[in-house]
């Protein structure tokens, strides 16, 4: 048996990547707005930001998991930008 917090965990985590799969086709004034906000709220600063596009550019991946997998966000963090992003569109 999985000891609670883990699967707390678990699911959390399931949840927050199909959420991202929102995120693969997030391009252009879409992005400029994620940075921003992340910028603005002091959720991330220009060197992980800059790295995470960075990252990005080298396997396509949608920004707020980059900056998750670097560990640069938390968990909850991750699942409030995607939450957050469901508002953009």
């Amino acid at each position: 048996m999985i000891p609670k917090p883990l699967t707390e965990y678990y699911v959390l985590l399931t949840s927050n990547l199909r959420k991202a799969s929102a995120w693969e086709g997030v391009v252009g004034s879409e992005q400029k707005e994620l940075e921003r906000y992340l910028l603005n709220n002091g959720i991330v600063n220009r060197r992980e930001l800059e790295l995470a596009k960075k990252v990005q550019r080298a396997q396509q991946g949608p920004l707020p998991i980059l900056l998750w997998q670097l560990s640069f966000i938390t968990l909850v963090q991750l699942g409030a930008l995607l939450d957050w992003s469901g508002q953009l569109s």
